[in-house]
This record gives C-alpha cells, structure tokens and sequence, in this order.
C-alpha cells in the first residue's frame, strides 16, 4: 500500500505505523521497528492502557485514538487537549461528530460511513453539507474531487 500511494499524484496526509489493536505494548514496539518505513507524517495508533506521558516522549505527528471502544471514548479528550494531531479511528455515530469537531479532533473513519447502517451515512451527509468550506477542505488535487468548486469534499483516512 505504501508503494501504491507514494505513486499517487496526491500524497496522503499521514498513516499509521503498523501496530497491533489491543496490544499497547506490541504497538510501542511495532512504531520502532517500523516508523521508518512511512514516508509521511506518522501516526501512532493509541491503545488501552497507554498514557499522554508515554505518548509524548515517542512524539508521533498524528495520535490515532484506537483501543476498546469504551476506553477510546473515556479518552478522547485527554488525546485531543494533548496533541495538536488527533484522528479517532472506528466511528460511526454522526451524532458525535459536532462533539469530536468541538474538541479539535481532525478527523474520523467508520466503515459504517459507507457499508452499514444508511441512518449513518446520512448523518454523515448531514453534518458535512452543515459546514461551511474552508482552505483546508478543498481538494489536495483539482482532479480528486469532479463536484463543483464551492461544494466541501469528505476527507478519509
């Protein structure tokens, strides 16, 4: 996938270090082994148990909040009032996002987005069209997106 994306005309803004889900510890050890390997800003996919702290001192450019869905959702804004950085992995509730905006997350992903339940993609839509464009939601590429100019393109991960 690495090679695949680094021939692309747009880059990726960021992707995680292999890591291992549940597993705060393979996870650490996976970032050193592999941090090397990712071309772009790196993120580091947070895990049960791991702390700002221990976060800090590994000083990744992006903190994906995974883990336990109970324990990524306690965290979330300790992540976000620590790193400039933060996308939150596995959500699929719409009705959280203006609460993850409000927090300065940057961005999020569900596969329920695009496969699941249609309330989601819905409330996905809905919250989108609400926004109003800014630099940062334009299109990396004028060929990425064939809407019209003024309309905002979803960003994912």
């Amino acid at each position: 996938m690495l090679f695949w994306a680094e021939s692309k005309m747009q880059k990726p803004l960021w992707a995680i270090v292999p890591d291992v889900p549940g597993n705060a510890e393979a996870t650490i050890e996976r970032w050193y082994k592999f941090r090397n390997e990712v071309p772009w800003d790196k993120a580091l996919a947070v895990q049960d148990g791991m702390t700002v702290e221990q976060v800090k001192a590994i000083n990744p450019d992006v903190v994906c909040i995974g883990g336990s869905t109970e324990w990524k959702w306690s965290t979330v804004e300790q992540w976000a009032s620590s790193f400039k950085r933060v996308h939150l992995l596995r959500c699929n509730a719409p009705l959280k996002l203006p609460y993850l905006e409000s927090l300065g997350i940057e961005s999020c992903d569900g596969t329920g987005w695009n496969r699941g339940d249609k309330t989601q993609t819905k409330g996905l839509e809905e919250f989108v069209r609400g926004q109003n464009p800014t630099p940062t939601t334009q299109p990396l590429h004028p060929f990425a997106c064939r809407e019209e100019k003024n309309k905002r393109q979803l960003t994912f991960a």
